[in-house]
């Protein structure tokens, strides 16, 4: 970590070396954070997997966003399934394969105003 403090870059170095240490030195940071807070490392697995598993799982359906319904309290968006379960995906999830919170379906999020 100590390489990319921001105070142990080179006297001769560039105003963009300069950057790039304190950036690369804050994303460290930022890391060890997440990665030394049980409770942060556990959340910070569960998006790894959730993402990884967008990738191997298909979704049973496409949902557009305008169809969900959001609540700002919970930051949350909202979708009713089929079984009288609904989906409930938090704000910064909305990338990731989502899961009734009563049976197996699952939904992939897209978003088609972005498409025009």
């Amino acid at each position: 970590m100590t390489k990319y403090s921001p105070d142990k870059v080179s006297h001769n170095a560039t105003e963009e070396d300069i950057d790039k240490a304190r950036e690369n030195y804050f994303k460290l940071q930022d890391a060890w954070k997440v990665l030394s807070d049980p409770d942060l490392r556990k959340q910070y697995d569960a998006e790894l997997t959730a993402d990884t598993l967008k990738y191997d799982t298909p979704a049973d359906s496409e949902v557009d966003i305008s169809e969900l319904d959001y609540n700002t309290d919970d930051n949350c968006y909202y979708h009713p399934c089929r079984c009288g379960g609904e989906f409930e995906i938090p704000g910064s999830n909305l990338h990731l394969l989502s899961y009734c919170n009563t049976c197996s379906l699952s939904i992939h999020i897209i978003d088609t105003s972005k498409k025009k």
